[in-house]
C-alpha cells in the first residue's frame, strides 16, 4: 500500500474523489476539514505537467506544513488514505479530475 494525500477547495469534490477512489483497492481514506487559521496554503494542480512523477499529491504528514506567502488559494479539506501500488496510477488520476492540489515545496 501507498499512502495518497490531496488537499481541495470544497467538501463536494473531496468527497467526490473519495467515492471515486473506492472503486480501488484502498484502506483508511478519508476526507478531513481544514482548520480555518490554516486554510491558507501554496498549493499545485495534481495536473501540472511540471509537477515531479510519483510524488505529486502524496507526501507524508510531516511534509503538510501549511505555507504562507503571497501565492495562496483558500483550501477546505485534505483527503488522505492507502492505495494498492498497482493502482496508485489510477487514483492519482482520480484526485486530478476531482481538482485535488498538491502543497507546493
Amino acid at each position: 500500500m501507498k499512502p495518497i494525500q490531496a488537499y481541495f477547495k470544497s467538501e463536494n469534490d473531496a468527497e467526490a474523489a473519495r467515492t471515486a477512489l473506492q472503486r480501488l483497492k484502498t484502506e483508511h481514506v478519508m476526507v478531513d476539514s481544514i482548520p480555518n487559521d490554516q486554510k491558507q496554503a501554496r498549493l499545485i494542480p495534481l495536473n501540472n505537467p511540471g509537477a515531479g512523477a510519483g510524488t505529486v499529491g502524496f507526501m507524508g504528514r510531516a511534509e503538510a506544513e501549511m505555507l504562507q506567502g503571497d501565492d495562496q488559494t483558500s483550501i477546505t479539506h485534505v483527503l488522505e488514505g492507502e492505495v494498492g501500488e498497482q493502482e496508485y496510477e489510477q487514483a492519482t488520476e482520480i484526485l486530478k479530475q476531482h481538482n485535488g492540489y498538491d502543497l507546493e515545496k
